[in-house]
């Protein structure tokens, strides 16, 4: 029986290694916790990405080329109340936005051109998701 030990150890150490971690496999766009690891999309594209695991933070980068009104939607996912940040391209923060409970949240910003930043969150840092929610950003020139 003690001959089996560093066998059964060596198994158990291999099957630990090669298993996949679900993080990268939940959400491509990972890593993207930091503003400069900050993912960029592009504005009227809907990206589909998880708060998975628990304490993810997801941040992107857009710009815009002419002022307008910035509206964000984000669909709700079970088990995370999702709060939204935008943030100027110094990193500064402008404002946010929470869901109330697993709500979508929305909000409009009248804004000048130039590049900016939305950090999605759970503010407490204690649920996640394997559930994508799904974050579109548009520029509507007409209410200027």
């Amino acid at each position: 029986m003690k001959n089996y030990i560093p066998l059964v150890l060596s198994v158990i150490i291999f099957l630990y290694i090669s298993t996949p971690t679900t993080t990268q496999a939940q959400d491509v766009f990972e890593p993207n916790n930091f503003f400069f690891e900050a993912t960029e999309i592009q504005v009227g594209e809907t990206i589909e990405a998880t708060i998975f695991n628990t304490g993810d933070s997801d941040v992107y980068r857009f710009s815009t080329d002419q002022s307008g009104v910035i509206v964000v939607n984000v669909s709700a996912i079970p088990t995370v109340n999702l709060w939204v940040g935008m943030y100027d391209s110094n990193e500064n923060f402008l404002f946010n936005f929470q869901d109330g409970a697993n709500e979508p949240v929305n909000f409009i910003s009248l804004r000048n051109r130039g590049e900016y930043f939305l950090r999605v969150i759970d503010p407490g840092f204690d649920n996640s998701s394997t559930v994508p929610y799904r974050l579109t950003v548009n520029l509507n020139l007409d209410d200027r």
